[in-house]
């Protein structure tokens, strides 16, 4: 079973330690993990979480997606976003911490979904940590998806 935790600020550097890893390269997913599909903003929480958490750890926020609407996350968070990433595909993840000289070892995908986020760290050979998603999305691929997730996932 895969654990799920039901937030994102459940996580802390604790976490991180417990994996080995003191000053993480944190990979998050933007849809559905940082921002739910019917929000234009990211919470307060969030943004304090993100603070947090920055202190000691670089953030890479991550998306399949290329609208305005995941730019506008990096822009207001001044995060740095790859888009259009490709997961599950590791590729233009590799390519994006080669250019930026990252060491792949300091790396800890986060995300809400089986079948990209913890797919592509499973194919980049680096932690993960699974969160509950923000709303049920609407696109009939993620509905099917999540009914395959729930035979694998485990809510803490």
């Amino acid at each position: 079973m895969i654990k799920r935790l039901s937030t994102l600020t459940h996580l802390n550097s604790d976490h991180f330690k417990a994996l080995g890893i003191t000053h993480a390269l944190l990979l998050i997913d933007v849809d559905n993990t940082l921002l739910s599909p019917i929000d234009k903003n990211i919470s307060e929480e969030l943004i304090q979480w993100i603070k947090q958490i920055s202190a000691n750890h670089q953030i890479l926020l991550c998306t399949n997606n290329f609208t305005k609407r995941q730019f506008k996350v990096g822009t207001d968070l001044n995060l740095p976003i790859l888009m259009r990433s490709s997961k599950p595909f590791p590729w233009r993840v590799r390519a994006y911490l080669k250019q930026h000289q990252v060491d792949l070892n300091s790396v800890i995908v986060i995300g809400d979904q089986v079948m990209t986020d913890v797919l592509l760290a499973i194919w980049l050979k680096r932690p993960y940590y699974l969160i509950k998603p923000m709303i049920i999305d609407r696109h009939w691929i993620t509905r099917f998806f999540r009914i395959l997730e729930s035979m694998v996932i485990e809510d803490e």
